[in-house]
């Protein structure tokens, strides 16, 4: 069956309109609630990130020893790579937007983001594209993923950066030949792995 039959048959109609009610739902709900304040679920953890960002407004240069002051002194909490909070902290010296905002925005990019090295891990599988639909309809359906996706949180990032990896890791044993193309790619994959695992 090629494309065009099956992008004319019934069921491939109702799974395209199933995704975009799904992809609407998803966008409906993070815009509506991209102004709420970060006491929500989880609220020390998100305030706690959003305090990581603005008290330390040069937090690109200073990201091995940024403060978070919520335990008291010394003020410093060795939780995670901070490169949520470098690019909060970054696009906020640009832009005149509200931290937890962008916060948000930036967690919901990361979050859309993660469908690239899902659709890519999906053809290097040869999955049809039925069955990166069926992904797209529970990944834009599923409750976890549109809470999480929108919280001012690494989570989000965290995800995109394992998916990558794992792209990336996928990708290494497809092409062994190009011996240089390897090397690159294990410089990217430690890269991202030191990312998501610090």
């Amino acid at each position: 069956m090629n494309l065009r039959n099956t992008q004319k048959s019934p069921t491939f109609k109702k799974y395209n309109l199933a995704l975009t009610i799904s992809i609407v739902f998803a966008l409906f709900f993070w815009i509506i609630t991209l102004n709420q304040p970060l006491i929500d679920k989880h609220e020390f953890r998100q305030t706690q990130t959003a305090l990581t960002v603005l008290f330390n407004p040069n937090l690109i240069f200073n990201f091995l020893n940024y403060k978070t002051p919520v335990l008291g002194f010394p003020w410093q909490i060795p939780f995670e790579f901070p490169l949520f909070q470098i690019l909060v902290s970054f696009f906020s010296n640009l832009l005149p937007v509200d931290i937890s905002l962008l916060g948000r925005l930036i967690s919901i990019l990361f979050g859309i983001s993660c469908l690239i090295p899902v659709s890519n891990i999906f053809k290097i599988f040869n999955i049809r594209s039925k069955g990166l639909m069926c992904f797209y309809l529970l990944y834009f359906s599923s409750a976890i993923y549109l809470y999480w996706n929108r919280s001012f949180l690494i989570e989000s990032t965290a995800l995109f950066l394992s998916l990558s990896a794992l792209l990336f890791y996928l990708k290494l044993f497809t092409n062994i030949n190009d011996k240089e193309l390897i090397s690159k790619k294990i410089t990217y994959l430690s890269l991202l792995l030191f990312l998501t695992l610090v």
